[in-house]
């Protein structure tokens, strides 16, 4: 055998790694897991309350960084090995976290003053007009070429 592949094999380093592997795995799924019941319940949060939980979405966001390094670890893109060998990984350390737009609460419209009548709705656009055609006693007028001058119409 080659010294360096005999050093790789007898080395403990890498299958210490290998038994690290095989216990994310069982962990990774159990995050995913989560990670489908939390989608659930926002989902249960927003038809209910018309707004996700910030909460349970923080939470969400941490979970999705940890199990994002959980598979920088297992595919060898990372030798730090993530929680509970490292510090709890929170989402502003990870991924982006910004919320997007279409998920964000509805903003309440405003209150009318009391002893006020309601607002009435806004007149809906007025529908486009139509070009009219050029009546049929009318020549449409004839394409100049490009090297002659336009000649208005008389």
């Amino acid at each position: 055998m080659d010294d360096d592949l005999k050093r790789s094999v007898t080395t403990g380093e890498t299958w210490i790694r290998l038994a690290f592997i095989l216990l994310f795995a069982m962990v990774v799924q159990v995050v995913e897991l989560l990670l489908a019941v939390i989608a659930i319940v926002q989902w249960l949060f927003l038809l209910f309350t018309r707004a996700p939980s910030d909460r349970l979405s923080d939470f969400g966001d941490d979970l999705t960084v940890f199990n994002y390094q959980i598979w920088q670890y297992m595919t060898q893109n990372s030798n730090e090995r993530p929680w509970p060998f490292a510090p709890w990984p929170y989402s502003t350390e990870g991924l982006d976290n910004e919320r997007p737009e279409s998920v964000a609460s509805p903003t309440p419209a405003p209150a009318a003053p009391s002893g006020a009548e309601p607002a009435t709705p806004a007149e809906p656009p007025a529908a486009p007009v139509a070009e009219a055609e050029p009546e049929a006693s009318e020549a449409p007028e004839e394409p100049a070429s490009r090297d002659e001058d336009p000649k208005p119409a008389s």
